[in-house]
């Protein structure tokens, strides 16, 4: 596959892709030029324009760039400048495809005990920092691939999530991937390993900061992210494809190495105060007609994160007309919307997707056919990714299991084997729909009776404690968790003894139709 983005060797990307014109001295403020790199070199050569109105953040503050594309912010000695990449140009990528359209300021470099290479010394701010753009197809439809977790403790298990989940994305014909945080296990050193395999799909590859993608030896949260800036960049930022704006944030607040116990510190969801400025200063320059996409690694839910934290963010977001959010972190799908409940009061239709783990429950010791371990989520379903369309302000997704045909998009838990006729008033239809919403509709048919509707309920899949029961390598504290995408209903009592043949059908949120089918025994 012949990548459609310009790739630049590393030498170029840091010499030249954020042009270094002269240095000056105590500088309190960055300023430069975003402009249109005609010949794709990285270089703003003569006769190439500047671009305006493109946004350009330090991070806290946004400013558009004048009608010459130039642009001047406030910095200080550990300032992420980034620019907003608009809808109608595209940003040069890496040997690895990852975007490059930042500027890490930090004459100091990271502080030293980290554990990986953090942010070397950087030098004097330089007289001018430049942002090269390629002009590309204006696209108002479009498709990603979003995965949610791959987690590897080793470079064996990015094999697994390369082999078992990759491999799948290059059916799909989509314009950028991204990973929802947890691309490793802490182990920060399998980046390097990540990045080469995911370099194949040859589309830009974005990233978000997971909890396990931290600086654990940092002494505070200032200092969580030296590693994955150093590697990916801003650990928030935004940019825009169609008339969809993606705001990617940093949903994690650590509390820094544990110095007394020698062990890593604790984390809980949040913003810190700077983020939750910035997110207020990038939106002013959002289109209201344009679908805001909210990219976190933990949920913006009540547990997380505290209500008073949500309570911000939504304020900060209460007069967008169409908006989504996406998050990992919690090893299953949860496919819902907010609401009083969850603390959002505005009429507009907020949707929430918890997108799953590429590893499943953690890649298990129990390897099938091809040497890849099973990776069962702690809800029952399959591990694997979403493949999203988005048209103008609108979107469609749907979920594409691993090592499955991708039609199979639920699992009928119950009925299964042989049943006694003397328990069928106590048998239940359980069905599993791996990315289904309360709303969907869920129907049963038995054998050739007229099909019924079932109830949709929040349990702990049947299978899935079974297959953990099963499965003792499987981590202890790995457990089932509650399921929020189950359906079911009970046993017709009146069945004979023989076989029987069960037809599960589903429509989901955007009309499509999936099927299953199971034959049981009753004796």
């Amino acid at each position: 596959m012949r990548s459609r983005f310009t790739v630049l060797p590393a030498i170029i990307l840091t010499l030249s892709l954020i042009q270094i014109s002269s240095f000056a001295q105590d500088n309190d403020l960055v300023s430069g030029i975003v402009f249109h790199d005609v010949n794709a070199n990285g270089i703003l050569d003569e006769n190439e324009p500047g671009i305006a109105d493109v946004i350009v953040s330090n991070q806290r503050e946004a400013v558009k760039t004048d009608s010459k594309g130039r642009y001047s912010l406030p910095v200080s000695d550990r300032t992420l400048i980034f620019v907003s990449k608009p809808s109608a140009y595209d940003v040069p990528l890496d040997e690895n495809n990852l975007p490059q359209f930042y500027y890490i300021h930090q004459p100091g470099g990271s502080p030293e005990g980290l554990d990986y290479e953090g942010i070397p010394v950087t030098g004097a701010l330089p007289e001018s920092v430049n942002f090269a753009l390629i002009a590309s197809e204006q696209k108002n439809q479009f498709n990603v691939i979003i995965t949610g977790d791959p987690q590897p403790y080793t470079a064996e298990q990015v094999n697994y999530y390369l082999n078992d989940v990759v491999s799948e994305m290059f059916d799909y014909d989509a314009d950028f991937y991204m990973a929802l945080g947890d691309l490793v296990e802490d182990d920060l050193s399998l980046y390097g390993k990540l990045n080469d395999g995911v370099r194949h799909l040859e589309i830009p590859a974005y990233n978000v900061i997971g909890n396990h993608d931290m600086n654990l030896k940092a002494e505070s949260d200032s200092f969580k992210a030296e590693t994955f800036r150093r590697v990916f960049g801003p650990d928030y930022y935004s940019f825009n494809k169609g008339k969809v704006h993606f705001m990617v944030l940093n949903s994690i607040q650590y509390k820094g190495w544990n110095k007394k116990e020698d062990k890593n510190g604790r984390y809980s969801g949040g913003f810190d105060d700077k983020q939750l400025i910035w997110m207020a200063n990038d939106l002013k320059f959002v289109p209201d007609d344009y679908l805001l996409v909210i990219i976190t690694h933990i949920p913006i839910l009540e547990g997380p994160m505290k209500k008073e934290t949500i309570d911000k963010v939504f304020d900060t977001l209460k007069n967008r007309k169409h908006l989504l959010a996406l998050a990992g972190h919690q090893h299953k799908i949860v496919n819902m919307n907010y609401d009083k409940e969850k603390h959002w009061t505005q009429p507009v239709q907020f949707h929430y997707l918890v997108v799953g783990a590429a590893c499943g429950s953690w890649w298990s010791k129990v390897k099938d056919e091809r040497g890849i371990p099973l990776a069962v989520a702690q809800d029952g379903t399959p591990n694997g990714f979403f493949v999203f369309n988005f048209k103008d302000n609108t979107y469609s997704f749907k979920f594409h299991p691993a090592n499955h045909h991708p039609d199979f998009q639920m699992r009928i838990s119950a009925p299964r084997g042989e049943i006694s006729l003397d328990s069928l008033e106590s048998e239940q239809i359980i069905v599993n729909v791996f990315a289904g919403n309360p709303d969907d509709e869920v129907t049963y048919q038995l054998d050739d009776r007229p099909p019924v509707r079932m109830n949709h309920q929040i349990m702990t899949d049947p299978l899935v404690v079974e297959f953990f029961n099963a499965y003792k390598d499987i981590d202890e504290w790995v457990k089932a968790q509650e399921c929020s995408h189950i359906w079911t209903a009970k046993m017709p009592f009146d069945l004979q003894e023989g076989s029987h043949m069960i037809k599960i059908s589903t429509t989901d949120m955007f009309n499509n139709e999936f099927t299953a089918y199971q034959i049981f025994n009753i004796k």
